[in-house]
């Protein structure tokens, strides 16, 4: 079951999604113009530029420019704190080892603390990387030329990225956008229209969350891209807010509709939908005017329609221009502060840069004492898989090895097969093109797999790309591998049995306030605030669920036995069932506000008074989450509940609480 889980994500991780084949097309242009140039002009250090070429290229060209503009300063900074660390303790091997390590330390602390994190990261790599090359430079002046040269494979393909973004398949943030709404209206249409099959992917409220975290990524970028105002904000706003709204409803709906009345109901907002889609194409107002539906006893159908509905009556005016200001400044977060806020307080982020201090420290010495050159990958890997939380240490380990591995199996075939028929430049590129292209494809993937892809272009790339010549020797890859396994063996070691960073303590937390937003916001009396906190609701579920994954694959084996697997499993039983009672929740609520149009007040404020004892009864899960001993939930008398929708609804959701009340651990 499990295998069939992990290649399960795998497939979905390799999936297509808008932008990705773009994306990939421009990393491989961007890794030809930087071999054919490196080859050409003899730059050495192609692997290095290769991954710089695979950390430039983003989705969008904003991101790309942010990310070359930190990479431009950092890698200066790095060489010139390399370059005067070598110039202040050459002839005094331990001094410089001292000075090195705390400059590391630094960066590497800061790295955890500050907002611009990735600019310390290279420091700190290439300070570290820079001691290697000491040890094998016959003078200090061939040192400082290798070290300057450094600086120029990273400063050329940075420029060479940024010119192929920017002049050849530019994304830009607004076609982006635009894109990925179709996508998601595309995804309604196929939740909602009874004549096209819909995956349970496409119902599922994490994958919901997921979508509705990208949607406002791009507006955020389209925004930042926005520099002469040109920007229709309102239309974007506008948009974001009905399809997020009708894609959370609609991830609600049954895979199949159960009567003939509610098919028919569907297809016609199946093609209100196709309209809404043609006119974001042309980025117009709609041409259709809604239609008066007959509604069903369906009440996502329902509120579906009355969202297409309002929208259709007054899409100029959809929101007022409170709501639009409100959704900026959630788009536009507050500017950060430099330090995060416990920096100084927490002493995880000072013992995590100690530790992979002391991992590096024993690689660089054991690489020094075998003098074995070959595997200068060793440090790299001690470096690479320091990654806060065990669950990532392990992703990153699995990720890294995977990557390498498939990466040599490439560089081994095609030095015993290929490359001694290769006899010109033209052949070479015809070689590295579809490995570079799947490497892209899986860099471009979600971070599950991502980095699997950037390893397997680097270890490819180290094995043929090292020199400017042919590659016959098989030691070099071999020592490459050596390297890398050495580097994650002796990484996880200390990682795992020195103060681990495990996470999963604060999952039951999360989770709690997930529980206490549904409870605080969701107001039978208020539906604009379930509107507007919906989504919310299911972007945290995503990160949520983000988060426990990453933890069920934190090393078992230093654990009691058994303990791990334990806690993991109720973890993950507790998200299902909270999961299920956020959803039978939204669903009642849903149902009343539909009904009320049918109720005198009394049994409306009677119909409220029971779904404030639920409302109680979600306080009462909180305190459980916390860790708090409370007594059994007390459930109202349905008998006087007389909406049979309403009261079958009720019946669920208390099912779905006994559920959560029953799980014992």
């Amino acid at each position: 079951m499990k295998e069939n889980s992990i290649l399960e994500n795998i497939h979905n991780a390799l999936l297509p999604y808008p932008g990705r084949m773009n994306q990939t097309v421009r990393t491989v242009i961007s890794c030809v113009f930087v071999v054919i140039i490196s080859l050409s002009l003899q730059i050495p250090y192609i692997p290095l530029s290769i991954i710089v070429v695979f950390f430039l290229t983003q989705t969008n060209i904003v991101i790309t420019k942010i990310i070359g503009f930190l990479f431009i300063i950092a890698g200066t900074l790095a060489i010139l704190v390399s370059l005067l660390i070598i110039i202040i303790t050459w002839n005094s091997p331990f001094l410089r080892i001292l000075l090195s390590s705390l400059v590391f330390l630094i960066s590497f602390f800061l790295m955890r603390t500050t907002k611009v994190g990735i600019l310390f990261y290279i420091i700190s790599i290439v300070v570290i990387y820079s001691q290697s090359l000491v040890d094998i430079a016959p003078n200090a002046e061939l040192l400082v030329r290798s070290i300057l040269w450094v600086w120029v494979s990273v400063i050329y393909t940075i420029v060479v990225t940024l010119i192929v973004n920017t002049l050849l398949l530019p994304i830009e943030p607004e076609k982006q956008l635009t894109n990925f709404l179709i996508y998601q209206i595309k995804i309604i249409n196929k939740c909602i229209n009874p004549t096209i099959s819909s995956t349970e992917k496409d119902h599922n409220i994490v994958q919901v969350g997921m979508d509705l975290q990208a949607m406002y990524k791009y507006l955020r970028f389209s925004i930042m891209r926005d520099k002469n105002n040109t920007l229709d904000k309102q239309y974007y706003i506008e948009k974001i807010t009905l399809i997020s709204e009708i894609r959370n409803l609609s991830a609600k709906l049954p895979q199949e509709l159960a009567n003939e009345e509610d098919k028919i109901f569907a297809t016609q907002l199946a093609n209100t939908l196709e309209n809404i889609m043609l006119s974001l194409e042309k980025k117009s107002l709609s041409e259709q005017d809604i239609i008066d539906y007959k509604t069903t006893n369906n009440v996502i159908l329902n509120r579906i329609y009355s969202a297409l509905k309002r929208y259709l009556d007054s899409e100029k005016n959809y929101l007022s221009k409170e709501e639009v200001e409100s959704i900026l400044n959630k788009v536009d977060q507050p500017k950060e502060r430099f330090w995060i806020e416990d920096a100084f307080t927490n002493s995880r982020y000072i013992i995590f840069a100690l530790k992979t201090l002391l991992s590096v420290l024993v690689s660089y010495f054991i690489y020094t004492l075998t003098d074995w050159t070959g595997i200068s990958t060793f440090m790299l890997s001690c470096l690479i898989i320091a990654q806060p939380g065990l669950g990532n240490v392990q992703r990153k380990v699995i990720l890294r090895l995977s990557g390498a591995v498939i990466g040599a199996a490439f560089a081994l075939f095609s030095i015993m097969f290929i490359t001694n028929q290769i006899n010109s430049i033209f052949g070479l590129l015809l070689l590295i093109i579809p490995v570079f292209f799947l490497a892209g494809w899986v860099a471009t993937g979600q971070e599950n797999i991502s980095y699997a892809g950037i390893q397997i272009a680097f270890t490819f790339s180290l094995a043929l790309l090292e020199t400017t010549g042919p590659v016959y020797e098989l030691t070099a890859v071999r020592d490459r591998i050596i390297g890398i396994i050495l580097g994650i063996i002796l990484g996880s070691i200390i990682h795992i049995f020195i103060s681990p960073e495990r996470e999963g303590s604060i999952i039951l937390g999360k989770l709690a306030s997930i529980i206490e937003l549904v409870r605080n916001e969701w107001n039978p009396k208020n539906k604009q605030e379930m509107k507007l906190t919906r989504e919310d609701i299911a972007i945290k579920l995503f990160e949520c669920n983000e988060f426990i994954s990453r933890v069920s694959i934190e090393p078992t084996w230093v654990n009691n036995e058994g303990s791990h697997d334990s806690f993991n499993q109720y973890t993950q039983e507790i998200f299902y069932l909270l999961k299920n009672i956020i959803y039978n929740y939204e669903k009642l609520l849903l149902q009343f506000d539909d009904s009320k149009k049918t109720m005198d007040h009394k049994t409306i404020e009677s119909n409220t008074e029971i779904i404030n004892q639920y409302k109680n009864n979600l306080f009462l899960i909180t305190l459980r989450l916390q860790g708090a001993r409370t007594n059994r939930p007390h459930y109202p008398d349905l008998n006087k509940v007389k909406n049979n929708n309403l009261k079958e609804l009720m019946q669920n959701f208390e099912l779905s609480m006994n559920s959560f009340f029953n799980l014992g651990r």
